[in-house]
């Protein structure tokens, strides 16, 4: 996301990730609800939300299906 910030280019990007936690810069982790704060707050252009991939459940595709039609109904 920061080269497309870098470059101007205007993108919605929504993250989908498997990952349960992030590295911190510094340490620590980040937890999901800490980095989606994050990327809005550094990204504002173009981060539009994050999704949580889970195998096991089916949850996140209705989150997924959310984000894309409010990007839908934006442009």
């Amino acid at each position: 996301m920061r080269y497309v910030d870098l470059f101007e280019i205007k993108l919605p990007i929504i993250v989908v990730t498997a990952y349960e936690a992030f590295s911190r810069d510094g340490g620590g982790a980040l937890n999901h609800d800490d980095l989606d704060q994050q990327l809005r707050v550094e990204h504002p252009e173009n981060y539009r939300g994050l999704v949580y991939y889970n195998s096991l459940f089916s949850d996140w595709k209705t989150q997924l299906a959310k984000l894309i039609v409010e990007q839908l109904r934006c442009d």
